[in-house]
């Protein structure tokens, strides 16, 4: 069985956060280790995490960012606590709202073939027959438009690069996480970037496979504001000044 870490970062999330699926799953799956971040929440996040991880101390930690710093500093700051666990295979992150059911984890990973190392599986949400994938029309099309963009400025035929819910091989952690990453939302486009970076798009292209999910459910109360949504596209030019 592979060991896993994954990282939850939480911002606000004292009455989505469902603590009780999250210590059902992890009671049925020992090899799996989550680390629940609070990203400077304004609400009760903090005493609900902590109060989690007393409850299953050993698969469980809360981790408190000083201050809110966005999505990528609260996942950033979950790997380096796990850069140490050497014994981890995976490491990954999913969003607290699980829109990604926590059962697609153990599906990553039988979906890749055993005989290639990889060294990143990413969810896509891709809504074909034999799936359920539900979320907001209009942000769909916003997402394709950035989908397209991320494409062009990667050289990769990557379909989502956006999705919450992402696996990646512990050997991997220091490269990807060690820096402060430029951008808030679009940093999930700075791992493909460092990763390119490291190893060029050859090796990329044969090591990293999107995984299309099963069951995608937007449950709305994004953090992502409409005029943030906006400025998408210059946060992709500065991902593209400062890798390319």
């Amino acid at each position: 069985m592979q060991t896993i870490g994954i990282i939850i970062p939480c911002y606000n999330e004292a009455r989505r956060l469902d603590t009780n699926y999250l210590i059902e799953f992890l009671t049925l799956h020992p090899h799996i280790k989550v680390v629940l971040v609070n990203d400077g929440s304004v609400d009760n996040t903090k005493q609900v995490i902590e109060n989690t991880s007393s409850q299953l101390p050993q698969q469980i930690t809360a981790y408190n960012c000083p201050k809110n710093g966005g999505k990528a500093e609260a996942v950033r700051q979950g790997m380096l606590l796990l850069k140490s666990e050497t014994h981890l295979q995976w490491v990954g992150y999913f969003d607290a709202d699980f829109s990604t059911e926590l059962n697609e984890i153990d599906y990553f990973l039988n979906y890749i073939p055993k005989n290639i190392n990889f060294d990143m599986l990413i969810g896509s949400r891709i809504n074909r027959l034999g799936s359920t994938i539900v979320r907001n029309e209009l942000r769909h099309y916003i997402s394709r438009i950035i989908g397209t963009l991320t494409s062009r400025l990667l050289k990769l035929h990557v379909y989502d690069t956006q999705c919450g819910a992402k696996l990646i091989a512990h050997k991997h952690v220091s490269l990807l996480f060690d820096k402060p990453f430029i951008s808030t939302w679009m940093f999930d486009v700075e791992l493909f970037a460092r990763l390119i970076n490291f190893q060029g798009h050859d090796l990329c292209k044969q090591h990293i496979i999107e995984v299309p999910l099963r069951k995608w459910v937007e449950k709305g109360d994004s953090k992502i504001s409409w005029t943030y949504t906006l400025k998408l596209p210059f946060e992709l030019l500065k991902i593209k000044n400062s890798y390319f």
